[in-house]
């Protein structure tokens, strides 16, 4: 699948555009399952494809970090606010 991904998209003026768009569902699912620790799992593939594309492996863990924290900042209905939100108010 990255392999896939990085064929179609390398090379291409809208190469960065991939990222984006990671970045932007990583950011939707950050924000409504709290997918704030669950990142980590994400960061060996989107640096396998920012190397493969010729970035940094420092983009692909830049791209799972910054939409985890403001993911998880923006959160309206992730858990783990919800929850201490919850303790806050009683």
């Amino acid at each position: 699948m990255i392999a896939k991904a990085v064929i179609k998209f390398k090379g291409k003026r809208h190469e960065t555009w991939s990222f984006i768009f990671i970045l932007a569902v990583l950011l939707i699912f950050a924000m409504t399952f709290g997918l704030a620790e669950q990142g980590i799992i994400f960061v060996p593939f989107i640096a396998m494809m920012a190397i493969s594309m010729g970035y940094d492996a420092l983009v692909g863990v830049a791209v799972v970090v910054l939409a985890a924290a403001v993911g998880y900042a923006r959160s309206l209905t992730g858990p783990f606010n919800v929850a201490n939100a919850q303790q806050v108010a009683s």
